[in-house]
């Protein structure tokens, strides 16, 4: 009797069932499958000298120095800091030509009479290496700078729609990155002779 009961209810409730185990799941399938991939590719790079971090610092990143107290004393973040500089990430920017993105905000401002024509640009670092989370999903492409915490190596991070530039972009930050300190040790070198 119970039983039958329990297929009497199921039957009156079969569409919310029915929602929940074949509807629902090949929405969700559906959904994913259309979504735009986003690949992540890392580099890592190991500080060797840890000395005049402070100096380094104050020299390439003197509009924000007063901000920056608080890892002066800790060398792999304050590289990190380097590392998301304008110093570090401008050549990137300009070697890979990466620019703005056309995004849904551009196409409806144009729509709207706001703007007459879409920018063409270079990407603006603050958009690429701290965009957060709205900057991310609509440029779909990011760089995050990362210091592994009790060690010496600094992990950078970069995510794009494409993998070849999430490759490139990873590769090309450290490329910098090891760029300019090579520079720093030919300016201390100057110096000391």
């Amino acid at each position: 009797m119970e039983l039958i009961a329990l297929f009497r209810t199921c039957w009156k409730r079969k569409w919310v069932i029915l929602a929940f185990t074949v509807i629902l799941p090949l929405v969700t399938l559906m959904v994913c499958l259309k979504m735009t991939k986003v690949y992540e590719a890392v580099a890592r790079v190991k500080i060797l000298e840890f000395e005049d971090t402070q100096a380094l610092l104050q020299r390439q990143i003197p509009e924000a120095w007063g901000q920056l107290d608080h890892v002066t004393g800790i060398p792999t973040v304050s590289q990190a800091e380097v590392i998301r500089s304008r110093i570090v990430m401008d050549p990137v920017i300009r070697k890979l030509d990466l620019r703005r993105r056309v995004t849904v905000i551009d196409k409806l401002l144009k729509a709207l009479g706001i703007i007459d024509e879409y920018r063409d640009e270079y990407i603006r670092l603050d958009k690429l290496v701290e965009p957060g989370f709205i900057g991310a999903f609509l440029q779909r492409r990011q760089i995050y700078v990362e210091p592994i915490e009790d060690s010496d190596i600094i992990e950078i991070y970069a995510y794009s729609d494409i993998l070849e530039e999430a490759r490139d972009m990873s590769n090309a930050v450290a490329l910098s990155y090891a760029e300019q300190m090579g520079r720093l040790k030919q300016e201390k070198a100057r110096e000391a002779l």
